[in-house]
């Protein structure tokens, strides 16, 4: 499978939400027509892939460029929370343009290239939300990323 056509939609859906590829990530640029908070939700669920290293911990997986990936992502505002999840696995909650654009995302991640980590991509529409948790982000940096734990 060539890696063009992800690349693509990587790129559209980092355009939708506002990220500018190769920006630093205080850039604030978003167009009002396609704000992340009026874009749909998709849950990213990771699991061990072919190259995890059973009963070896997150910092020992080589994820470091998993995890750059995603804080790119993140401060750009497409990120509502991300974090693993067990002892083994990951989820991710993504603004994104569309499925495709969602699926193009989770297919560029160093980790899953890499086959560290399978996962799936699936809308997520939740019927009871906290509005102000989901509320339309501001691009975030530094001290205003929330709280980040690095690997």
């Amino acid at each position: 499978m060539t890696r063009a056509p992800i690349l693509c939609a990587l790129l559209l859906s980092l355009a939708a939400s506002g990220a500018q590829p190769g920006a630093a990530p205080t850039d604030t640029a978003q167009p009002a027509a396609t704000a992340p908070a009026a874009q749909p939700l998709f849950a990213l669920i990771l699991a061990p892939g072919p190259a995890w290293k059973p009963g070896k911990p997150f910092a020992e997986q080589g994820l470091r460029p998993h995890f750059d990936y995603w804080m790119a992502l993140f401060r750009a505002g497409g990120i509502v929370s991300a974090g693993p999840v067990g002892t083994d696995g990951g989820l991710v909650l993504l603004r994104a343009a569309d499925q495709a654009a969602a699926d193009a995302i989770l297919a560029a991640d160093p980790a899953i290239v890499a086959g560290i980590f399978t996962g799936t991509v699936r809308r997520y529409a939740p019927p009871m939300i906290d509005a102000d948790v989901l509320a339309a982000p501001k691009n975030r940096s530094g001290r205003d990323a929330g709280k980040v734990r690095q690997p």
